[in-house]
């Protein structure tokens, strides 16, 4: 993505793919637009990200910091990427649309990887469970 500011190119990443619980059951977290909740700007995947780039020097990567910045557009503050440079805001608005660009776009740089999250995300979804451990989600949340 070109920086509006200074026009340098900046790297994004977007999360693809679909999150699972313990018991395999498929989560589809909630996120909207302009409130810092998106599942891209998690300390874990922001690790996962950041430890590609650092592993991947050859490709020259360039992620500005992920933190929360102003915007004049929305009038609040939300976490967002930034230049690398000059550390201007990307608005949620334009890299969602540089994400929907990429989703059906040919995937020219990739990366797999596992995360355990240290927070518990807990989203009510009536599902069958298949736990590869055979932890039920009914056994993990009886109280005894």
């Amino acid at each position: 993505m070109e920086c509006w500011k200074c026009h340098e190119i900046n790297h994004l990443y977007y999360v693809e793919s679909t999150f699972y619980s313990a018991c395999n059951a498929r989560i589809l977290p909630e996120e909207a637009l302009w409130q810092s909740n998106s599942m891209k700007f998690r300390p874990e995947i922001v690790e996962l990200a950041r430890h590609f780039i650092e592993n991947r020097k050859d490709l020259d990567l360039k992620l500005g910091q992920i933190k929360s910045r102003y915007s004049h557009t929305v009038e609040d503050s939300y976490t967002s990427f930034g230049c690398f440079k000059c550390d201007s805001i990307f608005g949620d608005w334009y890299v969602m649309d540089a994400e929907m660009d990429m989703l059906y776009a040919p995937k020219e740089l990739t990366h797999q990887g596992e995360i355990h999250l240290k927070q518990i995300i807990e989203i009510p979804i009536r599902h069958w469970c298949f736990p590869d451990n055979r932890q039920f989600c009914e056994q993990l949340h009886r109280k005894e």
